[in-house]
């Protein structure tokens, strides 16, 4: 069976998986797409939109995300930052568990929780040339101590990390600026940022798929000493793997999954490591639609 919607064709989930679909209360509707004026099919939400995550949080754990894209005919934009002020929003809300993508081959579409490909305005599936921003709380989990804290983004391409210090002046500040066209490179913050069990602190995460093939964004922190003086923490700060790059620095992209390097082992023993789910909190008391539901979604890995 097809379905003929303002002059794209569609195909409809196969009969004998549609009662379950019905069952588990994922009806597809119909939306547009940006401000392209096509009309696709889609519903609510995009599991784990880069492969399914190896962990999970809680109900109210994870990342809540929109996707933004350049339609036919515009200029390529070519920073993440760009993408949420100028590019066309998607009407699909992606959720993440954690930023845990090391470098790989990307050639997986974003899927629904219906398993239909969410698409363009040229009704293809996106592989190259998006955006994508990440908001969420950070906080401590019961396995992080209190102290100071520096954060890190592994990116292919651009990424940028913006935080509320102090929720209460309502002003985010950049402190990862990782953004750009490259391979994958780690950026870092050049200040810390000081967290107890009561940080809740507000954070969004622009990220931005360029030229295809490969892939790659991971979100990473460390605790630094707190000496109270100020060259102690500067010296701190300083990690031999910021601003380095190459998609073979990190990661063997590879392996089939992607095997970690002396270099990324060397920064794990130095004491960085990937921020869990139990480390995301969504605002407003929201929930992970796909936390514990069993929901397909999530693109398969490269």
């Amino acid at each position: 069976m097809k379905l003929q919607i303002k002059g794209l064709t569609l195909l409809s989930l196969a009969l004998t998986a549609a009662p379950a679909l019905f069952l588990m209360g994922c009806v597809p509707t119909v939306v547009e797409v940006g401000n392209s004026g096509t009309t696709v099919e889609s519903t609510n939400a995009v599991c784990d939109p880069f492969g399914l995550a190896a962990a999970y949080g809680g109900r109210t754990n994870g990342l809540a995300a929109k996707l933004f894209y350049s339609p036919t005919g515009s200029p390529h934009l070519q920073t993440a930052a760009s993408y949420p002020l100028q590019a066309t929003p998607v009407d699909a809300d992606l959720y993440f568990n954690q930023v845990n993508v090391p470098t790989r081959p990307y050639d997986s579409p974003f899927v629904s929780t219906t398993g239909r490909t969410i698409v363009n305005d040229q009704g293809e599936g996106f592989y190259e040339w998006f955006g994508i921003q990440m908001s969420s709380q950070i906080q401590l989990s019961d396995t992080d101590a209190p102290g100071l804290y520096q954060f890190a983004v592994l990116a292919d391409d651009g990424a940028v990390l913006e935080v509320k210090q102090d929720p209460s002046n309502g002003q985010f500040e950049t402190i990862v600026d990782n953004d750009g066209t490259h391979s994958t490179r780690m950026g870092c913050a050049r200040s810390a940022v000081r967290m107890d069990y009561t940080t809740r602190m507000p954070m969004k995460l622009a990220y931005y798929q360029g030229p295809r093939y490969h892939i790659a964004i991971m979100l990473l922190w460390r605790q630094v000493p707190d000496t109270g003086n100020a060259q102690d923490l500067a010296a701190s700060l300083q990690d031999s793997a910021c601003g380095q790059s190459g998609n073979g620095m990190f990661f063997d992209s590879a392996q089939k999954p992607p095997r970690p390097t002396q270099t990324y082992l060397d920064m794990i023993n130095r004491g960085w490591k990937v921020m869990r789910p139990g480390n995301f909190i969504l605002p407003n008391g929201a929930e992970n639609p796909c936390v514990g539901t069993g929901l397909p979604g999530g693109a398969a890995a490269a």
